[in-house]
């Protein structure tokens, strides 16, 4: 019951792993280490995905 229990854990914690962070230990590892770079001057809303529209779309 314990492997089970364990397997199930797993699994959740990798499809959580990989719904949060699409690059896996590499995007995690650049986040650290642009930290570090920019220590005084990290921004928290530095890596997250800007939207971007068509031009025609921005004439509506």
């Amino acid at each position: 019951a314990g492997s089970g229990l364990q397997a199930v854990v797993f699994g959740l914690v990798l499809i959580l792993f990989i719904i949060f962070e699409p690059l896996g230990l590499y995007g995690r590892w650049l986040k650290v280490r642009t930290w570090f770079e920019l220590f005084p001057f990290y921004r928290r809303g530095m890596f997250r995905r800007q939207k971007s529209y068509m031009k025609s779309e921005r004439l509506r």
